[in-house]
């Protein structure tokens, strides 16, 4: 299987509208000249931070700069990157958004049997935390008809990072993926949710989705990293 691509898409700054392509393992950023990423503000220290990757995660860190690196306005020594994430070096230093192709896709659940208050057709996941029970605080809210299977809290879906999370609430009659219940596991494409034992299923799946920022078709300005 491929890995996951990222590029980094600079916002503002010395190289705002230059886009660059990851191919290392690790890349550093900062001001001096054998980075691979280099910057000619002040504000970014001599080696600023770095980008490491392992699979397909990405993790951003911190190389004890002097004004710090940020992570969507919030400072931070490391942190697990996803696609969207807005990095500033430095208060009020040069941004990038990071950017992978796992970002262009969505993500949908089909409801395969059973009542469901949001319809039968698909119901898109956006990025985030979407709930599923019978309470009407839910996301998705199931019907009336499943109270002696479903509870009213019953499981959390997390979408972030192009991974989709499937997380059981301590329900009383379980959560089954594929049959199997689970108390929390990484959804794939495909994979049948049951909510209780004889509850109502859905199916999940990947779709690919219409970005109209970000990333986008290689063009020869574009730099490899």
């Amino acid at each position: 299987m491929q890995a996951m691509s990222a590029v980094l898409v600079h916002r503002k700054g010395s190289l705002q509208g230059q886009k660059d392509k990851v191919h290392h393992d690790v890349i550093r950023l900062g001001r001096k000249p054998d980075n691979h990423v280099i910057y000619s503000e002040n504000v970014v220290s001599g080696y600023h931070a770095e980008i490491r990757r392992r699979g397909d995660e990405y993790s951003l860190v911190d190389l004890e700069s002097t004004n710090g690196t940020f992570v969507n306005g919030k400072r931070v020594d490391k942190a697990l990157l996803g696609d969207g994430d807005r990095i500033e070096l430095g208060e009020d230093g040069p941004v990038f958004e990071f950017r992978t192709d796992q970002g262009k896709k969505g993500a949908c659940i089909i409801p395969i049997s059973g009542a469901w208050e949001n319809g039968r057709g698909p119901i898109p996941l956006q990025r985030g935390t979407r709930t599923l029970g019978r309470g009407s605080n839910n996301d998705i809210v199931v019907g009336r008809e499943h109270e002696s299977v479903v509870s009213t809290d019953h499981a959390e879906i997390r979408v972030h990072s192009g991974r989709c999370e499937l997380e059981d609430l301590n329900s009383r009659n379980g959560t089954f993926v594929n049959g199997e219940r689970v108390r929390a596991t990484q959804l794939q494409d495909g994979d049948r949710v049951e909510l209780g034992e004889g509850g109502p299923v859905f199916e999940f799946q990947w779709h690919d989705g219409q970005r109209r920022s970000g990333g986008g078709r290689s063009s020869e300005s574009d730099r490899i990293v």
